[in-house]
């Protein structure tokens, strides 16, 4: 079972993020770090921003991989409304 590469998350440099104008959005998935994850876009319908989300399949060997999440996060402009998050099937 391979080991999870190293971390280059921007994260643990511990940014300063300005929450008062501010958030960060996130997606994860878990036990597999070998998934494609990313947010691909941020649209408003209403008063909902929807998250546009895109999760690659993972290979023969990466199924096995256990207990090593991955996660994409963004910081966008504040929204004080719902937030939904959708699968992007591109």
């Amino acid at each position: 079972m391979p080991s999870p590469p190293p971390s280059k998350d921007a994260l643990l440099r511990h940014p300063k993020i300005d929450f008062q104008n501010h958030m960060v959005l996130v997606v994860a998935h878990e036990p597999n770090c070998f998934i494609d994850l990313e947010i691909v876009g941020v649209k408003f319908e209403g008063k909902v921003m929807q998250v546009l989300c895109r999760y690659g399949e993972p290979g023969p060997i990466v199924q096995k991989v256990i207990r090593h999440g991955a996660y994409c996060a963004v910081v966008v402009n504040r929204f004080d409304g719902d937030v939904v998050f959708i699968r992007n099937s591109d």
